[in-house]
Order: C-alpha cells, then sequence, then structure tokens
C-alpha cells in the first residue's frame, strides 16, 4: 500500500524497484541453470510458457470459484493439472506436438469465453440493480 508506506517514511518506488530487481535476478539465475543443464539455449525454448501458463490460470479460475486467496491457489493447480491432461490426451491422440501451442491457444479462448459468460450473467446486469 503506497499510501501507508509513505505514512511511515518510506519510499515506495525503492521497493518497487528492488522486488523487480529481485525477480530479474531470479529469472537470470534460473536461465543460467537452464543453460548450464541442457548445455545450451536456443532462442525458441519456452516459446509457449506464456500461453500455457495464462490457460492453466484461465482454466482454474473457470473450474473453482474464486473467494478465498487459497481457493485461488488451488485454481491455479487445478487450471495445470486440467492443461496438462488436455496435452497428454491430444498427444495420445496422435496430434503433432507442433500444434500444440494452437490447442493451448484454443483453450485459452474457450476459458477467456466462459468466464466472460460466468461473469455477465443477469445477476451482474446493471439493468436488475434496483435504485
Amino acid at each position: 500500500n503506497p499510501i501507508s508506506a509513505r505514512a511511515f517514511g518510506l519510499r515506495p518506488a525503492r521497493y518497487v524497484t528492488m522486488g523487480l530487481m529481485a525477480a530479474n535476478a531470479q529469472a537470470g539465475l534460473a536461465g543460467a541453470l537452464f543453460a548450464g543443464v541442457n548445455g545450451y539455449v536456443d532462442i525458441n525454448m519456452g516459446g509457449g510458457m506464456l500461453i500455457g501458463g495464462v490457460s492453466a490460470l484461465f482454466l482454474g479460475a473457470v473450474a473453482l470459484p474464486r473467494t478465498t486467496p487459497l481457493s485461488l491457489i488451488g485454481a491455479c493447480l487445478i487450471g495445470s493439472l486440467l492443461l496438462r491432461a488436455v496435452v497428454a490426451v491430444s498427444l495420445e491422440v496422435g496430434l503433432e506436438p507442433g500444434d500444440l501451442r494452437l490447442l493451448m491457444a484454443l483453450l485459452l479462448l474457450v476459458s477467456i469465453g466462459l468466464s466472460r459468460l460466468r461473469s455477465t450473467g443477469p445477476a451482474r446486469d446493471e439493468s436488475f440493480v434496483l435504485q
């Protein structure tokens, strides 16, 4: 909370900068460890990670209601498991590994659509709210 931090005499910008520095240091360390274990690094490595991560988050958000921080963590885990199950089944069926990015993108679109349908019901429409 930046307002409370300023009230205590702290500078929020300094803490944001320190947080970004720590996050970037961890990302650099992870990249260095990854290169050390594999022996090489390619620019295309991890290309589908963002789509996969966001798809897992949206799948979990659609699968579980979000009421508490613990249920949010559970939704992320459930979404990740659902995404991995879909990928495993699609590979067993015979889908090419190169087409998995397309499958994850389609899953992301479907989960976004389902979350939009869930959030725009008659109970949330402002025309039904009594003034």
